[in-house]
């Protein structure tokens, strides 16, 4: 069983017994940005930033998600996650329409150490005209033990 603590509880014949607390969800972070964010350039730009404050050592569950777009026809649009400032993922996605928003996830668990770690969505436009969009971008994660 996954633990994060015990606590003294009553048995019934005038003793007690340690009960474990579960970890699952003791630790949640949420941010977003809906605003639109465009870029024609072919380097990485920062969308959206989660710092935690320092958290437990232990698993957790990132989700990121966002909605991507570009505004020609037949343009990819490049979307990375980066953990601590290292690239975690990277995903590439072709939106065929201009200006057609197209739904982007990720969902990874990360394990982490006793300290506040940052979370990052960057997004550019790998190539070819246009500008890459990105709007309501979230980042959620909780501990899962």
């Amino acid at each position: 069983m996954l633990r994060v603590a015990q606590v003294l509880k009553p048995d019934g014949s005038n003793g007690v017994i340690w009960v474990d607390l579960p970890v699952f969800g003791t630790q949640y972070d949420y941010v977003e940005d809906n605003t639109v964010s465009s870029t024609s350039s072919s380097t990485f730009q920062l969308k959206l930033t989660e710092t935690t404050a320092v958290i437990p050592a232990g698993d957790y569950r990132v989700t990121v998600h966002s909605e991507i777009s570009n505004s020609t026809n037949n343009g990819e649009v490049e979307v990375e996650v980066q953990v601590d400032s290292t690239p975690r993922d990277t995903l590439a996605h072709e939106v065929s329409n201009g200006n057609q928003y197209l739904p982007f996830n990720d969902f990874f668990v990360e394990t982490f150490t006793n300290a506040a770690h940052t979370i990052e969505v960057f997004f550019r436009k790998p190539s070819g005209g246009g500008n890459a969009l990105i709007r309501n971008v979230r980042i959620e994660l909780f501990r899962v033990s």
